[in-house]
């Protein structure tokens, strides 16, 4: 059923990106020792434990499998991000726009063809080609990510136990840590475990009692977010990143439903996905 307490997480996630791009653009100074831009980078890590952990149970909602499970997933995620981001992209390299807002007019070189093509396929982060738009470095990430989610639901779909993530999630840490060691190229691995942060609340939410009372929620998110804030390390560290994203994970399956009209009403005002999946889910079961 519909989540209010997702529906919380996104609209925080939302609303972070949102401030971080809208005091960018506008040239405001950060929020007190917050970079605006790391705000946003929160945000960004918000977003890979909400969609890996709302696709696992939207591939649950299909009752479909083998090829017509991994068919459809793949198909869907392909028109829900490509058409836009090529349109976004081919828009950007015509008009000549600089990927940064702040970004010096003096020093901009307009990208070659090469880096557009990397763009329009979404492989920048594995050809290190120049960005288009400097918001566009996530999406190479998730698209990158929606390859394995279909066989890890695969593999979970008909056990409760959990061990599995978490040796995954180590496994995922160790080869992170490697791949920042030797090169900036398949950054993809630095950003698994965040990914798997849904999993590990995918397959928690299957057999964990949901005990602690929706209220504490919200508090919940933002003392993930003072946290990474406050543990040592630089922001853009991923490790910060991966223990964040593990703590929000095995966090969500534990709560109750917020059960706050005027926070249920807002969060499902600014995390507009229910409807839709709700009417993809009927239509998969009616086929």
């Amino acid at each position: 059923k519909d989540s209010v307490n997702l529906d919380i997480l996104r609209s925080i996630a939302v609303l972070l990106v949102f401030y971080d791009h809208f005091c960018t653009s506008f040239w405001w100074r950060p929020l007190g020792f917050l970079p605006n831009h790391h705000l946003g980078r929160f945000g960004v890590l918000i977003f890979f434990v909400h969609t890996s952990l709302v696709l696992m149970m939207s591939m649950e909602r299909s009752h479909v499998s083998n090829w017509a499970l991994i068919s459809s997933f793949y198909t869907r995620r392909l028109f829900r991000i490509y058409p836009l981001s090529i349109v976004i992209c081919l828009f950007v390299f015509c008009c000549n726009i600089p990927p940064f807002v702040t970004f010096p007019a003096e020093a901009y070189q307009r990208p070659g063809v090469g880096a557009l093509f990397a763009s329009l396929a979404l492989v920048q982060n594995l050809t290190l080609s120049r960005e288009l738009l400097s918001p566009l470095w996530s999406l190479p990430l998730e698209v990158q990510m929606y390859f394995m989610l279909p066989i890890f639901f695969v593999c979970l779909r008909k056990t409760q136990r959990v061990y599995p993530l978490v040796i995954s999630f180590a496994v995922a840490a160790a080869l992170g840590a490697i791949q920042i060691k030797i090169s900036s190229r398949l950054n993809v691995f630095s950003y698994v475990p965040c990914f798997l942060g849904g999993l590990i609340a995918y397959q928690m939410g299957k057999t964990t009692r949901r005990g602690l009372p929706g209220l504490l929620w919200p508090i919940a998110i933002f003392a993930c977010i003072v946290l990474f804030f406050v543990a040592p390390g630089n922001h853009v560290n991923p490790y910060k990143g991966w223990a964040v994203c593990l703590t929000l994970g095995v966090l969500i399956p534990r709560f109750q439903d917020l059960n706050v009209p005027v926070l249920r009403s807002a969060g499902q005002l600014v995390a507009r996905y229910r409807s839709e999946e709700r009417r993809v889910g009927k239509e998969c079961r009616s086929r």
